[in-house]
């Protein structure tokens, strides 16, 4: 978590950028290695400490091919923070930082708390039985939420040029097409939650 908040920045240059197309290939490639170091790891023998050490490892390789594509994509790109720092600046990324950290925060404990609650009070087992229905409803959110990402960078230029009025029309617009892709998604989950459930298992 710690990691992935520090170079999580790189990255981000493939949105700021908007080459989606780079950053889906990437996401996709990391899971492709991550699936076979762990496959490795489990029929290695090597345990806990093995996926652990798979884990870090797919986190280096790909934090390295996140930097080298985006010294390609801005050649004019310095990681030498001598070069462009600035008090002011510091001062507002720190306050921007601050609140996103908040956020995330947050987020771990709306969707974490929750199986931490039922660990406490009724046993690991019940935790690995919740997970069942909490992993549908994981990946339903997951499917409402694959547009943000390219919303981001046009509702970021937009603020930049104080364009308000049309940030408040791409907020709206966005607000109404989730809406209307959720209500019927949710309301199938709803009533068809025992088939989904049985299905997955």
């Amino acid at each position: 978590f710690l990691g992935s908040t520090i170079t999580g920045v790189i990255p981000g240059i493939q949105q700021a950028v908007q080459r989606f197309d780079i950053s889906s290939k990437i996401r996709g490639l990391r899971s492709v290695v991550n699936a076979l170091g762990c496959v490795i790891a489990i029929e290695g023998g090597f345990g806990l400490k093995g996926l652990a050490l798979n884990s870090l490892a797919v986190f280096g390789l790909f934090a390295i091919v996140n930097v080298a594509i985006a010294y390609r994509l801005l050649p004019s790109l310095s990681l030498k923070p001598w070069r462009w720092f600035s008090g002011p600046l510091l001062r507002e990324l720190a306050a921007f930082g601050t609140r996103l950290q908040i956020s995330r925060v947050a987020d771990l404990l709306v969707f974490q708390a929750d199986k931490l609650i039922i660990g406490h009070f009724l046993g690991v087992a019940s935790v690995a039985t919740y997970q069942l229905g909490s992993a549908v409803v994981a990946r339903v959110r997951s499917a409402l939420t694959l547009a943000f990402p390219a919303l981001l960078p046009a509702a970021s230029e937009l603020k930049a040029t104080e364009q308000q009025s049309r940030l408040s029309e791409l907020y709206v617009r966005a607000s109404r097409y989730v809406g209307l892709v959720s209500i019927p998604l949710v309301g199938f989950v709803v009533l068809e939650a025992p088939l989904i459930v049985q299905t997955w298992l």
